[in-house]
């Protein structure tokens, strides 16, 4: 379901589905459901809550495809042009 809302661009709604998904012992190494989640956040402009799940994702993967774009996004939203440009 997350998933599907996420390609709709639907993103306020995925948040708690994704939310549930990953407290499921299985996804807690899932770096691609960890990225949506903090996409569904940056999107709706919970900026800190994006960088929170981006932080997963790292911890996950450090080599994740657009992780360091999706971040320097969040930061840059946030006014934090030093953390954007690192």
């Amino acid at each position: 379901m997350a998933d599907s809302l996420f390609l709709q661009q639907r993103y306020g709604e995925a948040i708690p589905f994704y939310e549930a998904a990953m407290k499921e012992p299985v996804n807690k190494i899932n770096a691609q459901g960890w990225n949506r989640l903090a996409l569904s956040y940056l999107n709706t402009g919970d900026y800190q809550s994006a960088l929170n799940n981006f932080a997963k994702v790292y911890q996950i993967n450090p080599l994740f495809q657009q992780l360091f774009v999706n971040q320097a996004k969040a930061y840059s939203a946030l006014n934090d042009v030093p953390m954007a440009l690192a």
